[in-house]
């Protein structure tokens, strides 16, 4: 069960991952072209690096554990440079999507506070007006004034009529003005406040998560854009090019722990049933001072085929060595006795595991039987 939930929620979460970063290095192999064949090529480039990156520490720990190391070292340098071209893919990205974030909320905050400066202006004006009539009713007392006999439309004010008429004339000329003028600041006020309405609601700071930062660290807010920018990159990088890694190496180590927890439930819910060990009998044939061979000898005459049972790596290096001393053949060193038994374990369906207690052969077990009673 622990292992399915690994796989599900680490493999999800790898993948992810994953898909950000190409996503990330197909947008900035695009970017790099001039030409459509120019994009082509660096995006397919791109690409490739970052899913060449999630591959190789695989491929890497499966040549470091057969033994080929001289080809993965040139792997692992490999490696280097396909992550170095994701990480700048990424930081690429991430500071021209943060950059254009901050440019485009500190344009809507100049905008809304232009807008909001307009209204608060024309309603000012607004109220340093009079109050007046309607422009349509003034013009109509202007008419009917400038209808009256001998009034000459108050162009000249050469008799009694134009002097009593006229003046009236100017004064409601100068309220229809003011009439005019505070109409066209009601529509441009109206105007103004339909169009701030429809404008996002912003903070006062176009970068909040900067500003804060900012105020606790007490970095200036580009350069902690800058640090978030690389933090996000190497995150994405990191999680993409070791995730699967991860979960693979986490479910190897738990399959073991599994299986044995299910044989020994098996046990205890039957005890009448023993495991059936495997014995092979040695085979007397004759010993070479070949190491190989003298490893090869040992594994058949001293190891029963037990997938249920390990041998921890020190152990059966005493047992080989004690049964060296009893067949008269040389004893090599550990390290080689490791090697040689690693390369030979997979013949009798053993594998070597590394555990924090030690390193251990799964899958044989060492016989209980004196090596001096096989031998004779």
């Amino acid at each position: 069960m622990r292992k399915v939930l690994l796989v599900i929620f680490g493999g999800g979460a790898a993948t992810a991952f994953v898909a950000v970063s190409v996503l990330a290095n197909l947008w900035f192999g695009l970017s790099l072209g001039h030409t459509e064949l120019d994009k082509a090529i660096y995006a397919t480039a791109s690409v490739a690096a970052d899913l060449f990156k999630v591959a190789l520490p695989l491929m890497i720990l499966a040549l470091w554990q057969s033994g080929r190391r001289a080809f993965a070292m040139p792997a692992l340098a490999l490696w280097c440079c396909c992550v170095a071209w994701s990480l700048s893919a990424a930081t690429g990205f991430a500071s021209l999507s943060r950059s254009q974030s901050v440019a485009t909320s500190e344009a809507q905050f100049d905008a809304r506070q232009g807008l909001e400066a307009k209204v608060g202006r024309t309603e000012q004006r607004l109220r340093r007006l009079a109050s007046h009539q309607s422009a349509t009713v003034v013009q109509a007392e202007i008419d009917g004034l400038l209808r009256t006999p001998r009034s000459g439309g108050c162009k000249v004010i050469n008799g009694p009529v134009t002097r009593r008429v006229c003046p009236d004339v100017d004064r409601l000329r100068k309220e229809l003005a003011v009439a005019n003028e505070a109409k066209r600041l009601e529509e441009s006020l109206n105007a103004a406040r339909n169009e701030l309405a429809t404008l996002p609601v912003v903070g006062l700071e176009s970068d909040p998560q900067a500003a804060t930062l900012s105020r606790i660290t007490g970095l200036e807010q580009d350069t902690v854009r800058a640090v978030l920018v690389l933090l996000l990159a190497v995150l994405v990088e990191a999680a993409s090019a070791l995730g699967f890694t991860i979960v693979a190496l986490a479910a190897i180590t738990l399959k073991p722990q599994d299986r044995c927890q299910d044989q020994k439930s098996a046990r205890t819910s039957d005890n009448n049933v023993k495991p059936i060990t495997v014995v092979r009998p040695p085979l007397p044939l004759p010993i070479s001072q070949s190491p190989k061979d003298a490893v090869s000898q040992w594994a058949l005459m001293r190891l029963d085929i037990d997938p249920g049972s390990e041998v921890q790596a020190r152990d059966a290096y005493r047992d080989f060595a004690r049964w060296c001393h009893e067949q008269g053949v040389e004893v090599i060193t550990e390290t080689m006795f490791g090697r040689s038994f690693t390369n030979h374990a997979p013949n009798l369906g053993a594998r070597k595991e590394k555990r924090r207690t030690g390193q251990f052969y799964v899958g044989v077990a060492l016989q209980r039987v004196p090596a001096q009673k096989l031998a004779a």
